[in-house]
């Protein structure tokens, strides 16, 4: 019963670390330091994502182990792992 007991509260603490979303934010900037409006960032194997502002800033939530991906007209796509990370 101990092992039984065990393994469940194990998976469960698995399920809740890998399950949880987080708010996520940030500024996309070009290699001239610049903000850049409009860049797409989406989180990889969803249908989430956002759109960069004015001031190169986005916010959406996504999973804390969760992957970025950066898009732009002009511009490589890029890959951000989070790691747990809430502002990048």
């Amino acid at each position: 019963m101990r092992k039984l007991t065990f393994l469940f509260t194990f998976l469960m603490a698995v399920f809740m670390s890998v399950a949880q979303d987080i708010t996520v934010s940030g500024r996309v900037i070009g290699s001239d330091g610049k903000a850049l409006e409009g860049i797409n960032v989406l989180v990889k194997g969803t249908s989430r994502g956002a759109v960069t502002r004015a001031d190169g800033t986005f916010s959406l939530s996504a999973p804390s182990n969760g992957t970025l991906l950066i898009s732009g007209v002009g511009y490589a796509q890029q890959e951000l792992p989070l790691n747990g990370r809430s502002n990048v």
